[in-house]
């Protein structure tokens, strides 16, 4: 800038709405160019031609997109190795006449130059995927510079330069000259280089590198012509005023010296008028003068209102000397400067204040975040001392405060931890009615009253200090949300006050100057009605002479003020040059390929470890030996891996088959499995003798204990023992399906009808194992397990058998589980790995050993076994059917 106003009130001026509107407006034709881009030169004067109002007009409501500019042609040529081509296509797309706007296409048209004379026209479906010319519908049609084609709806005039064969473009329009002027609004930014440096930056957002740069400079331009209109307006006006007046004043001067010559050579005895005649005449000469003069003042005054109503106060103060009252002058010089001030309310390098208050603001959230977590802190430690957790005990103890604090909590729990130390270790050696104990027991409780005391004072503390510091931070925030507002409403009053001191100034003014020219028109008329009392003869002599003098004088008055306000005009310099035009840029500004590929891949990994995470603690579900025992109390006797997944996986089995791993794939890893279980169970019995009836369950539906029963039956019979595997899931029994035997009759029967039992035992391929399946009922199930007559058929199935092998329901969803199990020799909870939470294995647990069943430990069902983790077990092979040690 060369001169003020301020930067933000230019600023203003180059991302309004009419600067754009005039720049992303069409041209009065569509002309080729024959080249790539219209550059614009260092330094360039828009306006030493003398014309503002020829305007860089772009029509920047047809939109074209190159193909091979978009991110994912980008990537293809990465990885081929490809290089960018010069070309470019320009285009104005039209809606025709006959066609309804609102059911034409709204992505555009793909323009595809087949040769240098042939374009291809088809719909636009995607930049990654775009809609293939064999076999859509396509419009074929000859190319000429700025020719016209119709195709789909559309107008089409192109234009391409530079390698534009073989290329695609789209070419796209705004819905209206509207989308378009907001749309180069948004995408336009514009910012002072530096504090006061007086240099704008005019930065434009687009999808074409050429359209971008000449988008930037017909801006730049555009404004520097707009400021030197509005620098031109006042004299441009006043030249108006003179050349109506002047025109209106030459013609009467050529009349009256007309009729003056005619007078003379009429009438040669009046050729002259008497002194007291030519007196007059001079009088009414200054009068008429002085008339035009006012009049002149008063047109400059009117302007001055007429800019001051429409808050154009840049303009105002642009009259300059030419105000006539230094007054009026002073008040509109200082409404210019307060309306920059205005806008220089939102600039944060300029307001030293509000960075205060927002540091103070930033300092306050700080605390307000600090005294948070210190209330947290405080009640999980009131909680574990309530609850005697010593763990979380512990871990608050090494956070509390000392006694530089205010509250001496370390000592305390030093104390605490003493007292805990001294009673484990009487209690190793004394009886617990020892009085000394029972001391240390009194002084303990009396401890933790006092830390359960000091800790809830503390609590309230800061609690209290939590209120202040926000308290605080919400008048901070009201401050700094309110304090701009009340600058600028401060600014608006006085804006007001002087915007009606220059109103009542101006106006009156005005009605002075209005009433002047009243009174010289009164003054005229008297003169007039002295100089009608001359004689006859002279009369007319007169009236023409007093014409001819004062349009004279007027005509000259009006020649000095025109060439005046000429020299005005053509002095008036543009409020800004332009140093450096834009060119077009030779990277992609946005999206950064390289960088939004890895920031995606990395928002992705933590967007996944997050859901995983969340999906984890949710479903608190365990995976690892460790953690079942952990949540358990029961060792693991055996990890059975899944045989639907991973490396583990049995070959041809679909996902939901019915599949007995020890039956189906005897040399696998599951059956390897089962036959480390079974010497877990030897070792755990002390032999096998001891183990008579053995049942598997599970926490919930779904975990996998029917095959394990199964499998379990099965490798016990491959070692020789003569096994049967009864089902007792009376509600939703499965060995049947497993086995592909009749389901009745069964144990239902047995416990409800009284049929025999070895009626109900069906025989299967080995001949070691026999299966008795659940059979039908009408009563329910859980009376049946729970009834003596289920207890005495046990007895006699251990008879005849060396091991029965039950399948009972879920421990967790049916209650009667815990009765029939409680008279069975082991029972083994099957928990699937990662599926079920391990709140539900510890409820299960407690709830069995509550009805003194015999758990004898866990087995993990279905564990993933990663291909990258290598084989599973020994592979040690075995022939199916074979007997086993």
């Amino acid at each position: 800038l060369t001169s003020d106003p301020a930067a933000e009130a230019e600023i203003a001026i180059i991302r309004s709405y009419s600067l754009a509107a005039v720049t992303a407006s069409d041209p009065n034709s569509f002309e080729a160019k024959g080249t790539l881009y219209d550059a614009t030169a260092p330094d360039v004067d828009p306006v030493a031609d003398g014309d503002t109002k020829a305007m860089d007009r772009l029509g920047l409501a047809t939109v074209v997109e190159a193909h091979d500019l978009h991110p994912s042609a980008g990537i293809r040529r990465r990885l081929t190795g490809g290089e960018t081509d010069a070309h470019r296509l320009r285009a104005r797309m039209q809606i025709l006449p006959d066609q309804d706007a609102d059911a034409i296409l709204r992505e555009g048209l793909d323009v595809h130059f087949v040769a240098s004379d042939r374009v291809t026209i088809v719909e636009h479906t995607g930049f990654i995927f775009p809609n293939s010319l064999l076999g859509s519908e396509a419009v074929e049609a000859a190319y000429e510079p700025a020719g016209i084609i119709d195709a789909f709806g559309y107008r089409l005039q192109l234009e391409a330069t530079g390698d534009y064969v073989g290329q695609r473009y789209r070419v796209r329009g705004h819905r209206d000259q509207e989308s378009a002027v907001r749309h180069l609004m948004e995408n336009t930014s514009a910012a002072e280089s530096g504090r006061k440096t007086n240099v704008i930056v005019i930065s434009v957002e687009d999808s074409s590198n050429y359209r971008a740069a000449e988008t930037a400079n017909a801006l730049a331009k555009n404004y520097i012509r707009r400021s030197v209109q509005i620098g031109r307006q006042k004299a441009e006006r006043t030249l108006g005023f003179i050349g109506r007046q002047l025109t209106e004043q030459l013609a009467a001067l050529e009349k009256v010296e007309a009729e003056v010559a005619d007078l003379q050579s009429t009438h040669p005895e009046t050729i002259s008028l008497p002194d007291s005649a030519k007196a007059i005449i001079d009088q009414l000469t200054a009068l008429e003068l002085e008339r035009t003069q006012r009049e002149l003042a008063r047109t400059v005054l009117e302007q001055a209102l007429v800019y001051l109503d429409a808050g154009d106060f840049e303009a105002l103060a642009r009259l300059g000397h030419e105000t006539p009252n230094l007054l009026a002058l002073g008040y509109i010089q200082e409404l210019a400067t307060l309306e920059s001030e205005s806008l220089r309310l939102d600039r944060t390098d300029v307001l030293g204040y509000k960075q205060l208050l927002q540091a103070e603001h930033l300092r306050l959230r700080v605390l307000v975040e600090s005294s948070e977590l210190e209330i947290e802190r405080l009640e999980s430690g009131l909680k574990a001392v309530a609850d005697g957790d010593a763990d979380a005990i512990a871990r608050f103890a090494a956070g509390s405060p000392g006694a530089a604090d205010g509250v001496d909590l370390a000592a305390y729990f030093t104390s605490l931890a003493q007292l805990d130390a001294e009673i484990a270790r009487m209690r190793g050696t004394v009886t617990p009615q020892n009085l000394a104990l029972l001391a240390l027991d009194t002084s303990r409780t009396e401890l933790i009253g006092t830390i359960t005391a000091q800790v809830n004072g503390a609590l309230a503390g800061s609690r209290t200090t939590l209120a202040g510091y926000r308290a605080l931070h919400a008048d901070y925030t009201e401050s700094i949300a309110q304090w701009p507002a009340q600058e600028r409403g401060t600014i608006d009053r006085a804006v007001g006050t002087l915007r009606s001191r220059v109103r009542a100034t101006l106006s009156a003014q005005v009605s002075g100057l209005s009433d002047a020219i009243t009174s010289v028109g009164a003054k005229i008329m008297e003169l007039d009605a002295r100089l009608g009392a001359l004689p006859q003869s002279q009369l007319a002599l007169a009236g023409a002479t007093r014409d001819h003098s004062t349009r004279t004088e007027i005509v000259a008055f009006l020649l000095k003020s025109e060439q005046e306000a000429q020299i005005t005009a053509a002095a008036t310099s543009a409020a800004a040059v332009l140093i450096d035009p834009a060119i077009p840029p030779a990277q992609r500004s946005s999206p950064r390929v390289t960088l939004f590929t890895a920031l995606g891949a990395f928002l992705g990994l933590l967007l996944g470890c997050a859901c995983a995470i969340a999906r984890n603690a949710m479903q608190a579900s365990l995976h690892t030996e460790a953690e079942v025992e952990r949540a358990s109390g029961l060792p693991v006797l055996g990890t059975v891996p899944d045989f639907e997944r991973g490396r583990t996986r049995i070959k041809g089995v679909k996902k939901g088959a019915r599949v007995l791993p020890m039956r189906d794939d005897p040399n696998g890893a599951q059956a390897e499995a089962y036959r480390s279980i079974r010497a877990s169970l030897r070792q755990a019995m002390h032999g096998e003798e001891a183990l008579k009836t053995l049942a598997c369950t599970s926490c919930v539906m779904g975990e996998g204990k029917t095959v394990t029963n199964a499998d379990l039956a099965i490798v016990f019979a491959k070692a020789g023992r003569k096994v049967l595997l009864v089902d007792c899931d009376l509600r939703k029994p499965q060995i049947h399906n497993l086995f592909s035997v009749e389901r009745s009759p069964g144990i239902g029967d047995v416990l409800e009808g009284g049929a025999a039992w070895r009626d109900c035992v069906q025989v299967t391929d080995n001949e070691h194992l026999d299966i008795l399946p659940a059979g039908k009922t009408s009563s329910s199930p859980g009376e049946l397990l729970a009834g003596e007559r289920a207890f005495e058929v046990v007895e006699e199935l251990k008879a005849s058998y060396d091991l029965i092998v039950f399948d009972l329901p879920p421990a967790v969803v049916v209650a009667d589980v815990a009765n029939f199990a409680s008279n069975l020799d082991a029972l083994l909870l099957v928990y699937r790995s990662g599926k079920v939470p391990g709140r539900l294995l510890t409820g299960a647990v407690n709830k069995l050993r509550q009805a003194d069943v015999n758990v004898l430990g866990v087995i993990i069902n279905a564990a993933y076994v990663s291909r990258a983790l290598g084989r599973y077990g020994y592979g040690y092979g075995y022939k199916y059917g074979e007997q086993e040690a």
